[in-house]
C-alpha cells in the first residue's frame, strides 16, 4: 500500500479576548458592595438619587450574567453628585505567532493590546449633571518601555497637550462624546449592567521571534480512507510572565480536517467536532512541557474511475490545516503597562490583566 507524506510545521498562536464574566462579576460585587457602605455613611443626608436602567455591555454573552444580589429590581450602583464613580479597567494583551518550517527566520510574531474600560448603569445621569461634565475623566498610562504605536479612540478620548512626558501620557475623555456613546450603546439593550468600552490599542515590542510560548511541528499521513495527524509541542515557560496564571492550566490544540468523519484512534484521547470538522486535545500546561499528540482521521472515500487497488489507495495530501494552539493567562501581560486615574471623581475598583491567544488564518500548503 502506498502512502502519500508530507512534512509540515505550520502553527499559529494568537490570542483574541473580550471582557470575560468573571471580570463582571466580580466588578458587580464589588458595586454592591460600595452602594451598602455609601448608604449607610449617607443614610442621614439629603441626596439625590435615581435608579438607572440596566445598560448593554458590548460583550452579548453577558447579558445573562448572574448577580449577586437579592435586590434585582434595583440598578447595580446607585450613585449621587458627591460619589465618586467606580471603574473597571482591563489590560488585555494578543499573541499572534505563525512558525512555518524550521528556519526560525521565517516565523513570524506580534504583540498587540488593548485597554477597556466598564461602566456601571449609573453613570449616564451623573452625565447629565453640570459638575461632572465639567470634570472630565482623565488617566496616565504608565510604564511603556516595551509599548509602541499607542492609538487611541480618536472620537472619544486625546492625549494632553500639557503632558509632556511620553512615558507617561495622560488621556482626556470628550464627556460630551462619552455620554453619546454611553446612551447609544443604552438604547441597543436596557438589560445590561455595564459598558465595556475600547479605548486604545497599543503594539508591544517583541524582538526575539523564536522566544514564544509554544512550538509546534506536524506531520500529516493520508491513505485512501484515513488522514492521520502527528504534532509534537513544547511549552516554553521563560517566554510568560512569571505571575502568570494558566487558565484550568489547560492549552488546547485543534486543527481542521476537512473531509474528516470519525476519529478512528488518538493518542492521548481526542475529541472530534462532526459540524466543524475540528479534531481537538485538551492538554495539562506543565512548565517547559514537551508532548506528542496523534489521530487517525476517517474520511470520506473518493470516487475512482481506475479499478486498480494501489491507484484507490494512493492519494495525494493536496490540502492540510493549521496545528492551532489556545490558552489564556490571568494575572500578567507581556508588557508592564499600567494605569493611574489623573482626575477626581473617579476610582478603580477593579483592575485586570490577562494574556490570550486568538483565532488563526488559513495558509495554503504548496
Amino acid at each position: 500500500m502506498h502512502i502519500q507524506e508530507r512534512m509540515l510545521s505550520p502553527t499559529v498562536v494568537e490570542y483574541n479576548y473580550s471582557l470575560g464574566e468573571e471580570f463582571h462579576i466580580i466588578h458587580d460585587a464589588l458595586l454592591q458592595k460600595d452602594t451598602r457602605v455609601y448608604q449607610q455613611q449617607q443614610q442621614q443626608q439629603p441626596k439625590w438619587t435615581t435608579v438607572s436602567p440596566s445598560i448593554t455591555s458590548i460583550n452579548q454573552n453577558l447579558r445573562n450574567t448572574p448577580i449577586a444580589s437579592h435586590e434585582q429590581t434595583m440598578s447595580p450602583l446607585t450613585l449621587d453628585t458627591m460619589d465618586q464613580i467606580p471603574l473597571a479597567i482591563a489590560f488585555q494583551e494578543i499573541i499572534h505567532v505563525m512558525i512555518s518550517g524550521n528556519n526560525q527566520a521565517n516565523w513570524k510574531s506580534q504583540i498587540v493590546g488593548e485597554m477597556l474600560i466598564s461602566f456601571p448603569a449609573s453613570i449616564l445621569n451623573l452625565l447629565i449633571d453640570p459638575s461632572h461634565i465639567s470634570n472630565r475623566l482623565q488617566f496616565q498610562l504608565k510604564n511603556l518601555h516595551h509599548i509602541k504605536n499607542i492609538i487611541a479612540k480618536p472620537s472619544l478620548i486625546t492625549q494632553n497637550e500639557s503632558s509632556t512626558d511620553s512615558n507617561e501620557p495622560i488621556y482626556s475623555f470628550d464627556m460630551t462624546e462619552l455620554h453619546n456613546t454611553l446612551q447609544n450603546l443604552q438604547e441597543k439593550n436596557l438589560s445590561s449592567r455595564f459598558f465595556n468600552l475600547n479605548v486604545l490599542n497599543y503594539e508591544v515590542t517583541h524582538s526575539d521571534v523564536s522566544n514564544i510560548p509554544i512550538q509546534i511541528s506536524s506531520q500529516w499521513t493520508r491513505t485512501f480512507n484515513t488522514i492521520s495527524v502527528n504534532i509534537k509541542y513544547s511549552f516554553n515557560s521563560s517566554a510568560l510572565p512569571n505571575s502568570i496564571r494558566i487558565n484550568n492550566d489547560t492549552v488546547i490544540f485543534y486543527t481542521i480536517v476537512t473531509d474528516g468523519q470519525e476519529i478512528k484512534e488518538s493518542s492521548p484521547t481526542a475529541e472530534w467536532s462532526v459540524n466543524e470538522c475540528k479534531l481537538w486535545w485538551k492538554v495539562p500546561y506543565v512548565n517547559n512541557g514537551t508532548g506528542n499528540l496523534s489521530a487517525t482521521i476517517i474520511t470520506m472515500e473518493k470516487n475512482t474511475v481506475d479499478n486498480d487497488s494501489d491507484q484507490q489507495q494512493q492519494q495525494p495530501l493536496t490540502t492540510s490545516s493549521i496545528v492551532n494552539a489556545y490558552f489564556h493567562g490571568e494575572n500578567a501581560l507581556f508588557s508592564s503597562i499600567d494605569c493611574d486615574l489623573a482626575c477626581n471623581g473617579y476610582r478603580i475598583s477593579l483592575l485586570k490583566k490577562k494574556i490570550l491567544s486568538g483565532k488563526c488564518s488559513k495558509i495554503k500548503i504548496e
